[in-house]
């Protein structure tokens, strides 16, 4: 038996970097360490027989390349430039395939299914450098790029609680569709197709008979757009080369190992990425759609995770489904309204909602878009008292509450005032620290907790770092450990 090297694609998830909200279009294409991206393959090494060596080695990668038709225009200036680029930065294409590995299954199904060229299933590298959430400065956004309007025309969801540009699935179905309406616009044309959807069908059919040409290489079009067609032909040349280019191809599986349920309740994502076994950041990464961490009130939406983790999370929906006393609504201030007001009119209180809406203070603004229980039980008389609150989740216990928060369950129950026999209700806030008020020295203290540090603990206070650790006779090299009490001036 001869030992060979074969590379395997597995999926990867733990020890993830955290990549959280939305992100710039210049960040997306910029590398970063492998073990910071989300779901990196990780690369196993396994000893091979010849007969097999074939089968393993071809991923789905090659298969694709094998299936590119398009003219790549080698001897066009714009074309080498981009292939001699990649030539001398291979990290930086093998950092964005690397990226990819978890998507382009999905995406070469869906683009097969409609017999659409291969070459369509490498767009979002030219687009978003294959990352779920990027936002680029004109207001495009997801894998796609699809700008607010044109995603709309095509019937996706963007409202303050959800951006379906920036759902996987749903944006690959909707820009497809853009395409297969381009290519018909321009007969047939690819090229013109694929500059249209970067510059606008108007843009590209104005050049056109400005110059009496349909050749998109005889275009006077707009650098960008000039450029984008040949990006996409460099990468498919070096997809369809990559030893000649010195590209380190990442071996990709040929099904993909994702899934998607459709769900219509309202749900905590942070509760459902726990129970699917990923971390928060994982979960997003696959869902960057959700605006905020719990899915929308109203209408359908779905979910996307690794078959495996989906079981876990279907195993434990109907948990996730909360009682009409854990639900939440949307309210956008107006001017003249205050937290008090809105706390009153909602049956809640003010500390309720500087916790759930994560504020540094109770000043708010017209316009401001607030997150509002619809109703709560046993939240406490709103107060001049800080705190910091949790909402009940449905499956909590004091023990599990006091263990994920550093705190003991005596001091949960003596801030909450909670006998031994309380029963906790989903969407009961609880109180985790108190922030007690010094109001005659118009200063107040603040108890140090797990994960915090002084940047943190002046954020919190909308407080300069500086006068902090003046306050507190305090170096920036000084450490600060759970327990200790710090002064913070009323300023």
């Amino acid at each position: 038996m001869r030992t060979v090297v074969v590379f395997i694609s597995v999926l990867f998830l733990s020890a993830c970097g955290s990549i959280s909200g939305p992100i710039s279009q210049e960040e997306a294409m910029t590398p970063v360490p492998l073990e910071e991206t989300p779901f990196q393959p990780e690369v196993l090494y396994c000893e091979a027989d010849s007969s097999v060596l074939v089968e393993l080695q071809t991923g789905l990668i090659e298969d694709l390349a094998l299936d590119f038709t398009w003219d790549r225009h080698l001897d066009h200036s714009a074309v080498s430039r981009r292939l001699n680029w990649y030539q001398e930065n291979p990290e930086q294409l093998e950092y964005v395939l690397q990226r990819a590995t978890l998507l382009l299954p999905m995406l070469a199904e869906e683009i097969r299914k409609r017999d659409l060229p291969a070459e369509l299933v490498f767009l979002p590298l030219i687009e978003s450098g294959f990352q779920p959430s990027v936002y680029s400065r004109s207001g495009a956004a997801g894998l796609w790029q699809l700008m607010p309007a044109t995603a709309r025309s095509l019937g996706l969801r963007i409202d303050w609680w959800y951006d379906e540009r920036l759902d996987i699935q749903a944006s690959t179905a909707k820009a497809l569709d853009y395409l297969v309406y381009l290519n018909q616009r321009f007969g047939g044309d690819w090229e013109l197709t694929i500059a249209a959807y970067n510059g606008g069908e108007g843009h590209v059919q104005a050049r056109m008979r400005r110059s009496q040409s349909d050749n998109f290489w005889e275009l006077p079009l707009k650098r960008e757009t000039e450029q984008y067609v040949p990006r996409l032909l460099a990468v498919a040349e070096v997809l369809s080369n990559p030893e000649k280019y010195g590209i380190a191809v990442p071996f990709v599986g040929k099904e993909s190992l994702l899934r998607s349920t459709s769900l219509d309740d309202q749900i905590d994502l942070r509760l459902a990425a726990e129970v699917s076994g990923l971390d928060y950041q994982q979960f997003k990464w696959l869902n960057p759609d959700f605006q905020r961490w719990i899915s929308p009130p109203n209408g359908e939406y779905s979910i996307l995770l690794p078959a495996g983790n989906m079981d876990y999370l279907l195993a434990e929906i109907d948990e996730l489904k909360p009682d009409t006393d854990a639900s939440w609504d949307h309210y956008r201030v107006r001017s003249g309204d205050t937290l008090g007001h809105i706390a009153e009119e909602f049956d809640t209180s003010v500390s309720a909602l500087i916790a759930i809406n994560q504020l540094s203070s109770s000043r708010i603004y017209a316009r401001q878009e607030l997150l509002i229980p619809r109703s709560t039980s046993s939240q406490g008389n709103p107060d001049s008292s800080m705190k910091e609150l949790y909402i009940v989740k449905r499956g909590d216990s004091l023990w599990r509450i006091a263990n994920r928060n550093g705190i003991t369950i005596a001091k949960l129950r003596r801030l909450n005032t909670l006998s031994d026999n309380t029963v906790l209700q989903p969407g009961q806030v609880l109180v985790l620290n108190e922030y007690s008020q010094a109001q005659s020295s118009g200063e107040t203290t603040y108890e140090v907790k797990s994960g915090d540090s002084l940047s943190v603990i002046a954020d919190k206070f909308s407080v300069a770092l500086a006068d902090l650790m003046l306050w507190n006779s305090l170096n920036r090299s000084d450490l600060i450990h759970p327990g200790q009490i710090l002064r913070i001036r009323n300023i």
